[in-house]
C-alpha cells in the first residue's frame, strides 16, 4: 500500500498488536469514503466475533484514514470500489427502491499489515483456517524479452516451488489464460500459413527442377562428347556437383540473413502498423532458419544434379535418336501416376469434408495438425498439374487438326453416360415408352461415332457431325431432368461432344490454307508437345499459389471477425464485474433507462448467466443457463449454426410467457407423479 495511498488522518497500521480484556487489538486503516458512509473516525475501536457466543473478541483500532493516489492503478484491478467500498449484494429478486444509492450496505473493508494478522489470529482462534491471497505485479517489459516457452516454464517452476512450500497453494495468473488463448489462436492461424508455405516451397522446388532441366539441353552436346571419350558418370557428377555445391553454400548462408532483413523491414508496411507502430518488426536470428535453408537447399541441390546424371547414360547417337524421335509418353502417363494421385486426393478431400478441419485432437484434448490432411490441397494441386502431361498433348494435337483423340475421349464419355441412363431406367422400372428415347439417341450417337472413325470417304465427316448433333438436340429437347445429377448432365456432355467434333472437322479442313509460319509452328507443337508441358505445369502451380495467397488474408480477417462476433454475440456486450459494484454504480432499472435514452442504441436486452439446479439430494440435476429477452435483441449467427436464422428460431420464445398456476383442491394431503 505504500506509495499507492495518501493518509489524510493518522498513519498506516503497524505490525505490532496489543491486547484488550477480551482478545487481541489490531491497528487497521480504511478509505475516506467508507469512513464517511459508516461514520468511523480516527482512533475508533471496533470489536468483532465470529459467532454470537464467542468469548474472545477481536478488536481493531483505526490508525489512519487514506485516499487513493491513482484510482486507475493496476493494484485496484480496474475496480477500486471492490477494495475500498465493497457493497453487500441484495438478495436476488428483492425490490430495488427508487433512491437505491441511499439504501446501500457495505462491508467493513479494513487494511491490516500481514505480520499483525498472521501473529494475532492464531492466538485468538487456534485451529482456524484462513484463505490468503497475494497479488503480485509483474514487469511486462521483462516478459516481452521472453519467448512463450520461457514464460510457461518460469510460471510452472514458480507454481511447483510454492506448492511445495505452502500446502494448498494455487497460482492464478492472467498470463496463463492469455498464453493458452494465444497458443490456440496461433495454432489455428498457423494452419493456413503452413499450407501456404508448403505450396510455395513445393512450387519453388519444381521451378528449380524445371530450370535445371531446361538448362541441360544446351549442355547435352558437351556431356555426350565427354561420355564417348571415356568420362565416367562420376566425372560428370563432379563437374556439375562442384557448381551446385557453390550455389548451395551461398544460398544456405545468405538466404536466412536476407529473410531476416526483409521480415524486419516489413514492419514499416501499412499492413503491420497496428503491430509495429510504423517501426521495424522485432525479429530474432536463430538457428531454425539456417536449418530450414539447409534442408531446402539440399533438395534444390538434388534437383540441380539429377538431370545431368540421368542424361549421361548415352552418347551422341543416343542424343540424336532422342532428338529425332522425342518421347510422346512420360513415366507419369506410362504408370498412371496422375490418376493414382488424383484418387488419393479424392480420398483425402473426402476425409477433410467429413472432419470439417485440418486439425486433429488427441486423447488428452490436445489439438494437433494432421500432416496427411494438410498436404491434401498440395497433392491436389500437383495432381491437376500432372494431368497436363496427359491432356495438354491431346489438346495441342486437337487444335492443330492432327489427332481426334479428344473427340474419341468425349464421345466415349457420352456413350457411357447414355448407357448409365438406360440401365438406371431399367432398374427403376421406368415407363417403357420413355425408355425408347435414350435408346434411340444412343443408336444415333453411336452411328455418328462409327462414321467419324471407321468411314473414310469424303462425306464421313458431314454424316458423323449430323448424327451426333441430331442425337444431342433430340435428347436435349425431349429428355426430362433426372433426379440424379450425373444423369442430368448427359445432355450437356452430348452437346459438348458434338461441338468438339464440329470444331475438329473445321480445323482439319482449313489447316491446308494456313500460312507457312503458322503451319511450321503447329507442326513443331504437335510433333513434341511434351516440351511445353513443363511450363504449363509451372503456370498451374503459380496460379494455385496466387489464388491461395490472395484468399489467405481475407480468410484470416473473416475468421478473426467471426471469433469476435462469437464471443460477443451481438454488436456489443457489457459485463458487470460484480454484484457489489454493479449495485453501487447502477441498478437494473437505471441501466435500462440509461440505454433507452442513449443515442445510437436501437435494441438491447438484459441477460443473466448462471447455474440452475432441479431437485434435491442424489437425484438433483445441475445445468448452466443463459436467460435474455429474445424479442429485444438480434443475436449474431452463422449459416452453419442452424438451418434457420437465429431470429426465426427465437421468435417463438417469448419473454412474456406466464405459466398459469395449478390449483390444488381443498383437502389434498400429498402430490405425486
Amino acid at each position: 500500500m505504500e506509495g499507492k495511498v495518501d493518509y489524510i488522518i493518522g498513519s498506516s497500521p503497524t505490525s505490532d498488536f496489543q491486547y484488550h480484556p477480551d482478545g487481541p487489538l489490531l491497528e487497521v486503516s480504511l478509505s475516506t469514503d467508507l469512513a464517511e458512509k459508516l461514520s468511523i473516525e480516527h482512533g475508533d475501536v471496533l470489536l468483532g466475533v465470529p459467532y454470537p457466543d464467542s468469548r474472545i473478541k477481536l478488536g481493531v483500532r483505526v490508525s489512519g484514514i487514506f485516499e487513493p493516489l491513482d484510482p486507475y492503478d493496476p493494484i485496484w484491478k480496474d475496480d477500486i470500489d471492490r477494495f475500498l467500498m465493497p457493497v453487500i449484494p441484495k438478495e436476488e429478486g428483492s425490490e430495488v427502491p427508487e433512491k437505491w444509492w441511499e439504501d446501500q450496505t457495505y462491508y467493513l473493508a479494513f487494511f491490516i499489515s500481514e505480520e499483525a494478522m498472521m501473529n494475532s489470529i492464531p492466538l485468538a482462534y487456534p485451529g482456524s483456517m484462513v484463505e490468503a491471497r497475494w497479488d503480485q505485479q509483474i514487469d511486462n517489459l521483462i516478459l516481452r524479452e521472453w519467448t512463450r516457452a520461457e514464460i510457461v516454464s518460469s510460471i510452472d517452476g514458480l507454481d511447483g516451488l510454492l506448492t511445495k512450500e505452502i500446502p494448498g497453494f494455487q497460482l492464478r495468473s492472467g498470463i496463463i489464460l492469455m498464453l493458452k488463448e494465444f497458443k490456440t489462436q496461433s495454432f489455428f492461424s498457423s494452419i493456413p500459413l503452413l499450407l501456404l508455405f508448403a505450396v510455395i516451397g513445393s512450387s519453388l522446388l519444381y521451378f528449380v527442377f524445371m530450370i535445371s532441366s531446361y538448362l541441360m539441353p544446351a549442355r547435352e552436346s558437351d556431356i555426350s562428347l565427354i561420355k564417348i571419350r571415356g568420362a565416367s558418370r562420376f566425372a560428370v557428377f563432379r563437374q556439375y556437383g562442384l557448381e551446385g555445391l557453390l550455389l548451395f553454400l551461398a544460398s544456405i548462408i545468405f538466404a536466412p540473413i536476407l529473410a531476416f532483413c526483409l521480415v524486419s523491414l516489413s514492419g514499416i508496411l501499412p499492413y503491420f502498423h497496428n503491430i509495429s507502430d510504423g517501426k521495424l518488426l522485432p525479429t530474432t536470428l536463430s538457428w531454425t532458419p539456417f536449418i530450414l535453408s539447409f534442408g531446402f537447399g539440399g533438395l534444390c541441390l538434388i534437383a540441380f544434379l539429377l538431370p545431368p546424371i540421368l542424361r549421361t547414360s548415352g552418347g551422341i547417337v543416343t542424343r540424336r535418336r532422342h532428338l529425332g524421335r522425342p518421347e510422346s509418353v512420360t513415366f507419369i502417363q506410362k504408370y498412371y501416376l496422375d490418376l493414382a494421385f488424383m484418387f488419393i486426393c479424392f480420398v483425402l478431400l473426402y476425409e477433410i469434408k467429413a472432419r470439417g478441419q485440418l486439425s486433429s485432437g488427441g486423447l488428452e484434448g490436445v489439438s494437433g495438425i494432421n500432416e496427411a490432411l494438410l498436404f491434401a490441397p498440395i497433392l491436389l494441386l500437383f495432381s491437376v498439374a500432372m494431368l497436363s502431361f496427359r491432356i495438354f498433348p491431346i489438346l495441342v494435337k486437337f487444335m492443330t487438326g492432327e489427332s481426334s483423340s479428344l473427340v474419341l475421349l468425349m464421345g466415349t464419355l457420352s456413350v457411357i453416360s447414355l448407357l448409365l441412363n438406360i440401365f438406371y431406367d431399367l432398374l427403376t422400372d421406368s415407363d417403357k415408352l420413355g425408355l425408347l428415347l435414350p435408346v434411340f439417341v444412343f443408336l444415333l450417337f453411336l452411328i455418328g461415332m462409327l462414321a467419324c472413325f471407321k468411314v473414310s470417304n469424303k462425306y464421313s465427316k458431314l454424316i458423323s457431325f449430323t448424327f451426333m448433333l441430331g442425337a444431342s438436340l433430340i435428347y436435349g429437347f425431349y429428355a426430362s431432368e433426372g433426379d440424379v445429377i450425373p444423369f442430368s448432365l448427359t445432355k450437356w456432355i452430348l452437346v459438348f461432344s458434338s461441338a468438339l467434333t464440329g470444331i475438329f472437322f473445321l480445323l482439319s479442313s482449313i489447316k491446308k490454307y494456313y500460312p507457312p509460319w503458322i503451319s511450321l509452328m503447329l507442326w513443331n507443337m504437335s510433333r513434341n508437345p511434351l516440351q511445353y508441358t513443363w511450363l504449363v505445369v509451372l503456370l498451374v502451380l503459380s496460379s494455385g499459389v496466387a489464388v491461395l495467397s490472395a484468399t489467405l488474408g481475407s480468410t484470416l480477417d473473416h475468421s478473426y471477425r467471426d471469433k469476435i462476433a462469437y464471443d460477443v454475440g451481438s454488436d456489443a456486450r457489457i459485463v458487470l464485474s460484480s454484484l457489489g459494484s454493479a449495485g453501487r454504480i447502477h441498478s437494473v432499472p437505471s441501466l435500462s433507462n440509461f440505454f433507452d435514452n442513449l443515442s445510437g442504441v436501437h435494441k438491447f436486452s438484459k441477460a443473466k448467466r448462471g447455474i440452475g439446479n432441479i431437485g434435491q439430494g442424489a437425484g438433483s440435476f445441475t445445468f448452466d443457463y443463459l436467460a435474455f429477452e429474445t424479442d429485444k435483441i438480434t443475436l449474431w449467427g452463422r449459416e452453419d449454426f442452424s438451418v434457420q436464422p437465429t431470429d426465426i428460431l427465437l421468435a417463438d420464445m417469448s419473454s412474456e410467457v406466464k405459466v398459469p398456476a395449478i390449483e390444488i383442491p381443498i383437502g389434498t394431503t400429498e402430490i405425486g407423479i
